[in-house]
């Protein structure tokens, strides 16, 4: 439980919270004072993800950012402390990332997908992740998505080219099924991803990449 002027950054890889307050939780990932700071930094990096060095992260803290200083309950020292860590990866990525991989999910998606070219790529989700997917593949693949959020699926309909899985569940059977959702639930069982792999489905999870 933070307080209202906390800030909180949900994506489909993490859950983040920065407060000026104690902060009641029963997880233990908890960070302090110069400790926060260098977390945040590196999380701003792309150094707490999967994908050394990603960028799609700063989007992400970006984006969070812009609606939490619209917030009436904007907290001045919060805003001072994720401005200057803006500030301060900009430098690190400069001098000291140039050299990682950068490459966003997507482009190592489509990547992967090479010997799908032409088949049916069921998507689940319609954030972020599933925008750059829709991106990369929609030139080659016969695109299918899958989401419950139709302001997000009228919203992508007016750049991409995609047909709508309604009734998605265990028994749709696709060559490729790539999940963007990021829960805290379990979406899959262990027989599901059995299943798709018995059947030759090529299964991609980025709900924690």
């Amino acid at each position: 439980i933070a307080s209202p002027d906390s800030f909180y950054l949900k994506t489909c890889q993490r859950q983040l919270i920065l407060s000026c307050t104690k902060i009641q939780t029963i997880h233990e990932n908890v960070v302090q004072k110069k400790n926060a700071y260098e977390f945040f930094l590196s999380v701003i990096c792309g150094l707490e993800s999967s994908l050394i060095g990603e960028s799609e992260i700063v989007a992400q803290v970006k984006k969070a950012y812009s609606e939490y200083i619209q917030s009436p309950h904007c907290n001045r020292s919060i805003q001072r402390f994720i401005e200057r860590a803006f500030h301060d990866s900009k430098k690190i990525r400069t001098h000291y990332l140039n050299r990682l991989s950068q490459k966003p999910y997507a482009y190592l998606v489509k990547k992967y997908l090479q010997s799908f070219i032409n088949q049916e790529v069921l998507i689940l989700g319609s954030g972020k992740i599933a925008s750059d997917i829709l991106s990369q593949l929609s030139k080659n693949f016969k695109l299918k998505l899958y989401s419950r959020n139709q302001e997000q699926i009228s919203s992508l309909q007016e750049k991409f080219l995609f047909s709508i899985e309604k009734n998605f569940n265990e028994y749709v059977h696709y060559p490729v099924i790539i999940n963007t959702i990021g829960s805290n639930n379990t979406l899959f069982f262990q027989e599901d991803l059995l299943k798709w792999s018995q059947q030759g489905v090529f299964f991609l999870d980025l709900s924690n990449p």
